[in-house]
């Protein structure tokens, strides 16, 4: 018996088999990625290509072409009317990315006032600067930067980081803890007992998903290690609910 005739008419099974299917694609999609990711060669050569594939809903056209009007149209006022913002952005991307140079350092800020113009409701936020280098420094596109800094915190409700009340960081802090209770109890204790507050230890790493190492870097390329973390993160946070 084919499987057309075996499941025609059995809405039921059909269904189930077709999850099966989807779910079965998901790990086999999480683990490519992941195999590629340990390819340092390959991720080099084809970094963005790769990025964007994470993100099979995003269009990229569409975006670009948001990214060009509001650049052309609503960035001189933007600036103009929102003066603390701008100046906090150009503070941030300065101090941040200050080993790469005015014109790196341009277009990682004007990634980050069209967003602010995008998405009025979360604007910017201080750690926001690191994300969008990062997509700037691999794809050197602004518009193709801001496709995949708008995607990942639509996709991974990154606002709630930054957001009043910081719902997410609370949560995600939380869990660490929890974490390093289970698993490296001596390290919790040890921690408890010097009276480190992991609020102040992990807080940048969540609020640059990592890439805070970026300020450090006394060269003008971003540093391996940094690259494999986001790869991984980018790979794990993504395709999970894919």
């Amino acid at each position: 018996m084919c499987i057309r005739d075996r499941y025609i008419g059995n809405a039921k099974e059909l269904k189930s088999l077709l999850i099966l299917s989807k779910l079965f694609y998901r790990k086999l999609k999480r683990r490519i990625y992941k195999q590629v990711a340990r390819l340092q060669s390959v991720m080099n050569t084809h970094r963005c290509r790769l990025w964007l594939s994470l993100f099979p809903s995003l269009n990229l056209t569409s975006l670009q072409q948001k990214y060009s009007k509001i650049k052309e149209e609503r960035l001189k006022s933007f600036q103009t009317t929102n003066k603390y913002i701008d100046d906090k952005i150009s503070l941030d991307v300065a101090r941040s990315f200050h080993v790469y140079g005015k014109a790196v350092q341009s277009g990682i800020a004007n990634v980050l006032r069209c967003y602010a113009v995008y998405n009025p409701e979360l604007i910017y936020y201080q750690g926001m600067n690191f994300l969008a280098g990062i997509f700037y420094l691999v794809s050197k596109d602004e518009g193709v930067a801001f496709a995949l800094f708008s995607e990942l915190i639509r996709k991974n409700g990154l606002s709630n980081i930054y957001k009043e009340g910081m719902p997410l960081l609370k949560l995600y802090l939380f869990q660490t803890t929890k974490l390093l209770a289970i698993f490296l109890p001596k390290l919790h204790r040890h921690l408890t007992e010097e009276g480190a507050n992991l609020q102040h230890l992990c807080s940048p790493w969540f609020f640059t998903s990592f890439t805070f190492i970026l300020q450090q870097t006394n060269e003008p390329v971003i540093p391996p290690l940094v690259e494999s973390i986001f790869d991984r993160f980018l790979i794990v946070s993504v395709t999970c609910d894919s």
